[in-house]
């Protein structure tokens, strides 16, 4: 510890995130000193949480000392705290938020028929990259069957309704799932975005653009099936994550997907994965059968990510409501989302325009109804 600064437990500090999310000055409170850090609890405005992220720069000071640190590490389970720096270390964390400006992917999860895993995967995903260094969002955007919250035995008092009607800030309706996730419950909200006055959606990028800046990666949990509301979710994105199983009728819808993804779009990246498949070589075959289908009949080259094996892992974590990145993290279920994820991440999309852009191209759509 600099000599200088005497720092101890109780003593209540100022936050000055250097964040475009955060540009406030946050009260926290010192809980512990430790060798290399400092614990300190996670700062609110006005009853709101405000989840700073790993690697946020900050000024620390009070009215006898201010220095420059970040954020280590976070923790928002029930005891919610922050480890930041200690006054004259060298900073470990993963970025710097002044300088990085890049918009977050904007990932739709998508699949021909229900049933095949959809919602399952986007979560698993989300929190393997997560643990990848990823910040990582879930955005529920099931018009009809949103079910993100229920497979994480969440609670949300608000969904995206409140945040599109104006009655809520999105950091209110906001949700913290494992490793950190953060969780946008869904509603029937979306539908409202092509009849929102012109303030109306201002304010409503206004409030997306808070959550491009703090998310690395958007993964857009759409409804199943080929209807309008689907599409267009799918057109509005930056890439499409298409979800199989080798069940004749899923293959045939996935593949149906896909035709309609190329008449609307033929430049949208598809990126597909076989779930629930018996064995490694029937993942293969299912993949490499709609990728040579739809480069041969449709012109469309859709990229194989991998499979996903079919074992009771799938059913006991619905029932316990407990992502298998979680409960089983040394599964073979595990290892092959962790490739999956390895995969996506690999191929990034130089043209990301992150969900600010997402909104408004999808607010286009919508008009044309």
């Amino acid at each position: 510890m600099d000599n200088n600064i005497s720092i101890n437990p109780g003593d209540k500090i100022y936050l000055e995130p250097a964040t475009n999310v955060y540009s406030g000055k946050y009260i926290s409170e010192v809980i512990e000193i430790n060798n290399n850090h400092i614990v300190i609890s996670v700062p609110f405005d006005k009853g709101k949480l405000i989840p700073l992220a790993v690697g946020t720069k900050l000024k620390v000071s009070n009215s006898s000392f201010s220095f420059d640190s970040e954020v280590l590490s976070r923790k928002l389970g029930n005891d919610k705290n922050l480890e930041i720096a200690r006054p004259g270390s060298i900073f470990r964390g993963q970025r710097d938020n002044m300088t990085d400006n890049k918009s977050a992917r904007v990932i739709a999860v998508t699949s021909g028929k229900g049933g095949v895993g959809k919602s399952s995967l986007s979560i698993n995903i989300a929190i393997s990259m997560a643990r990848l260094g990823q910040r990582a969002c879930v955005v529920d955007a099931d018009l009809g069957m949103a079910n993100v919250d229920v497979l994480l035995n969440l609670s949300p008092k608000y969904n995206l309704t409140h945040l599109i009607m104006g009655y809520k800030d999105i950091f209110d309706i906001v949700l913290e799932g494992p490793e950190g996730i953060l969780i946008i419950p869904g509603g029937s909200g979306w539908q409202e975005i092509a009849n929102l006055r012109d303030s109306q959606f201002s304010k409503l990028l206004q409030a997306f653009n808070k959550l491009d800046d703090y998310a690395d990666v958007i993964l857009l949990d759409t409804g199943a099936g080929v209807n309008k509301n689907v599409i267009n979710f799918l057109l509005a994105s930056d890439e499409v994550l298409l979800v199989t199983t080798p069940e004749p009728h899923a293959i045939t819808d996935a593949y149906a997907m896909i035709k309609i993804i190329m008449r609307e779009s033929p430049e949208l990246p598809i990126r597909l994965i076989v779930n629930k498949v018996d064995d490694k070589r029937e993942g293969d075959y299912v993949g490499e059968k709609i990728v040579m289908a739809s480069k041969q009949f449709l012109g469309a080259s859709v990229k194989y990510l991998g499979h996903v094996m079919d074992n009771t892992t799938f059913s006991q974590s619905i029932k316990k409501q407990k992502p298998i990145m979680i409960e089983w993290p040394r599964s073979k279920t595990a290892q092959e989302i962790e490739m999956i994820s390895n995969e996506i991440l690999g191929r990034e999309n130089p043209d990301n325009q992150g969900l600010k852009g997402f909104i408004k191209k999808l607010s286009g759509f919508l008009a044309k109804k």
